[in-house]
């Protein structure tokens, strides 16, 4: 059986597509991950076991205490991903949504901040390199070895900015072997996805690798938008000079152009096409309520970014030393409208540079890793919002125009190891401190068309005759965070096919500065702990698998951010530190192998969220977003007028969490028809089930995305010798229609919201040479 599929979409330990590397299953639920590595070629029956390098050291998913999902790269290659967003159909709660910047949460827990100093709350990295901005995370997904997503904090190892979870993208390194490959897709919508590699040894000592990837596509939109046009390409050298050195090095390079996303209405009025024209007169009647710009015709994208980066490991004899210096820059320019109620231009300059090192030691008793981290960036980004009604004391079209510099340095030293007290008992734990310093300076200017604010004087002039009234004002401010971040946990084998654990870990995400005038225009860093415990086994001599995990997230100094006032008054994007939240649940995931050409999957997750405390305040008496509770007046502030105006507060104690559905189920299942020719033909059919769940932070009932099911399916051709395969494909065969968010239109009963693909499908070559 040349072509095993085992997993997809599992929540405790995940494993789709897990063909990376086969491992003698006597070694599962034991702490000898060197004797799985070196059995890789003996397992010949039962569920193929993957290894992951998530904790800096290989081990099985089976043998490991982190709650993982893995996606291996015939998995990314047969759904069609070609961005960040696509992961959210393989991975049980976790909602990806685009909208030139791409916004993360795992099970409720992420950032819905939208501008160029956005932190996610999940950590993106690429060959152990963190990308901190997310309009650099959709293009590395080709000549991918796997993706390894953790779920929860990651406090130890992967730190600031890890509070909901991690994922990590491994490319495949270069190896002494001469190989390539071309790969052709084509389907609806004009989709032409060509993406190739080729490997070569140059010396004895030396190799190379080299990969491309590109993608057009018409927009799912009928005015163009929600399209795809991407050029990526990668580089790859690896030096080997004798067996205690390596040093690799890599480069890369991607362009995103195209319109880019686009709003749609949700609901959907009765009889139109959930993916209508976001520019058109359908979608215009019903912003002109309240007085919204339209959205425009000629948006567009124009995203270019790089980074250069090595990675030097040594064998000292006591440990492994690892270095990783990198540098990345980013050119960006977009010009859209997130949610049809303002249009927004924005163009960033992003340098960033960061070095980690690394001392690991791992014997058959212990596994040791310590280490430093340093993170410098610096983004300098202009943008103009063109807005409908503003808030406070400037009710009117206003229009924003920012020019800022956004810095950040960071420093960190942690430790992490796992010690066997037994053959049966394991102890973890691992500590990390992490010193920040977050900055933003620059100019804003408001100019509003009503005489609330002062008139324009002869230094700033105006835009526009309609708006012949500005305020001026700067957020120049920076604060400092330091955090101790930590985990521990035990690991215990019941026998050598079953391994119980139990974790606590603890993470953050930074504090910073919001672009309203200072002072009062920063905030403090969010926590997060999370308890963790499960069991995984394997019966019938490894042809079933059973995991079960259960967890709790105690969620505080939750930061939201949302349009409201700064302490002057006037308009701006906040980010304050609202209240706290709790979330738990359990999945269970089952893989069965009864024969070697049949495989079926199945998980199963129950999440329940609640904020505990959300409080927060407005220049309204109502917040027509949310309408939670009113607290009445809370407190008053002064504008550039002299007036004094109140604020009133809101109490959302008791909401769940956004994108945090109760139930999500992922089913599959996988045959394989033995040829005569000695080819193959695999069939494949999954399906993912999700329970309803509010697409935004609100007790608005239309705000909710109902419960839905989507099924997709591909029967793939694999010649004899595996050097060609033919697949056809079709992605949401039932042509549902799913939304990742959603921003209300004042206080109407329509929103405009980020919509997943429709029915999607096509053909597919790849040849190997």
């Amino acid at each position: 059986m040349r072509y095993i599929k085992t997993g997809i979409a599992i929540a405790a330990a995940s494993v789709s597509h897990a063909a990376i590397a086969q491992v003698d299953n006597s070694t599962v639920g034991t702490n000898d991950t060197e004797t799985a590595a070196s059995s890789t070629a003996e397992t010949n029956a039962g569920i193929t076991q993957i290894l992951v390098t998530a904790q800096r050291r290989e081990e099985t998913v089976q043998n490991s205490s982190l709650s993982i999902d893995v996606v291996s790269s015939e998995e990314l290659v047969s759904s069609n991903l070609a961005d960040a967003e696509g992961l959210s159909r393989l991975v049980p709660n976790l909602q990806i949504g685009t909208f030139a910047y791409s916004r993360i949460y795992l099970r409720g827990v992420g950032d819905n901040t939208v501008n160029g100093i956005a932190q996610s709350a999940v950590a993106f990295n690429v060959d152990s390199v963190h990308i901190a901005r997310s309009t650099q995370f959709s293009g590395g997904f080709y000549d991918v070895n796997r993706v390894e997503v953790l779920k929860g904090p990651q406090g130890t190892l992967y730190g600031r900015n890890a509070s909901a979870g991690v994922i990590n993208v491994i490319t495949n390194e270069p190896n002494f072997d001469t190989e390539g490959s071309v790969m052709l897709n084509l389907g609806n919508y004009d989709l032409i996805h060509v993406q190739g590699m080729a490997n070569t040894p140059l010396s004895s000592t030396l190799a190379a690798r080299v990969a491309f990837n590109v993608i057009d596509r018409d927009g799912y939109l009928d005015d163009g938008y929600n399209d795809a046009s991407q050029q990526s390409g990668r580089l790859r050298l690896l030096w080997e000079p004798n067996n205690s050195i390596s040093l690799g090095l890599r480069g890369e390079y991607t362009h995103t152009g195209g319109m880019g996303q686009g709003p749609v209405l949700f609901p959907v009025p009765p009889g139109a096409d959930p993916w209508m024209a976001s520019s058109g007169d359908l979608f215009r009647q019903y912003q002109i309520v309240t007085n919204a710009p339209r959205v425009p015709d000629d948006g567009f994208v124009d995203n270019s970014y790089a980074g250069i980066s090595a990675e030097l490991n040594a064998d000292l004899g006591f440990a492994e030393l690892t270095i990783i210096p990198a540098y990345r820059w980013q050119d960006f320019e977009f010009f859209a409208s997130p949610a049809g109620t303002l249009n927004f231009y924005e163009q960033d300059d992003v340098e960033q540079k960061t070095l980690e090192v690394r001392l690991a030691r791992n014997t058959e008793r212990l596994n040791l890793v310590v280490g430093g981290y340093y993170f410098d960036e610096e983004t300098d980004f202009d943008a103009q919002i063109d807005a409908p009604a503003t808030a406070g004391g400037m009710v009117g079209p206003s229009t924003l125009i920012t020019s800022y510099i956004g810095t950040t340095e960071a420093i960190a030293f942690f430790a992490d190891g796992r010690i066997s007290l037994t053959d049966n008992l394991r102890v973890l734990a691992g500590v990390r401190y992490t010193d920040e310093e977050r900055g933003l300076f620059g100019v804003r200017t408001t100019y509003s068309s009503v005489p609330n604010a002062p008139p324009c004087p002869p230094s700033i002039g105006t835009i526009d005759p309609s708006l012949p009234f500005c305020v001026r004002g700067s957020p120049d401010n920076s604060v400092q965070n330091d955090a101790w971040t930590w985990r521990a946990g035990v690991e215990f084998d019941l026998s050598p096919d079953s391994m119980f654990y139990f974790t606590v870990d603890r993470g953050f995400k930074s504090g910073g500065i919001f672009s309203g005038g200072a002072p009062g225009n920063d905030y403090d860093p969010e926590f997060l702990t999370s308890y963790n415990g499960g069991i995984r086994n394997q019966f019938f001599n490894h042809t079933l698998q059973l995991n079960i995990e259960a967890f709790y997230w105690d969620y505080t100094d939750y930061q939201f951010s949302f349009v409201n006032v700064d302490t002057r008054g006037i308009p701006a994007f906040v980010t304050r530190n609202a209240g706290s939240a709790r979330l738990y649940g359990a999945s269970a995931d089952i893989v069965w192998q009864p024969a070697q050409s049949d495989t079926f999957r199945a998980n199963i997750e129950y999440l329940n969220t609640k904020f505990t405390d959300f409080t927060y305040s407005t220049p309204f008496p109502v917040d027509a977003n949310r309408e939670c509770a009113s607290l009445g007046i809370v407190d008053f502030v002064t504008n550039p007028t002299g007036a004094t105006s109140p604020l009133f507060g809101h109490d959302c104690s008791g909401l769940p969490l956004p994108r945090a559905p109760h139930w999500t189920i992922s089913a599959g299942w996988t045959h394989e028809f033995e040829l005569a020719n000695g080819g193959m033909i695999v069939a494949d059919i999954d399906g993912q089930f999700s329970s309803s769940y509010m697409l935004d932070f609100t007790t608005v009932d239309f705000m909710e995305q109902g419960s839905y099911a989507l099924l997709n399916a591909q029967v793939a051709y694999h010649s004899p010798d595996d050097n060609y395969e033919i697949a056809l494909w079709m992605r949401n065969m039932t042509n549902e229609a799913v939304y990742n968010d959603a921003r209300r239109f004042g206080s109407t009963n329509f929103s405009g919201a980020d919509i997943r693909p429709p029915r999607t499908f096509g053909i597919r070559g790849q040849f190997r040479f």
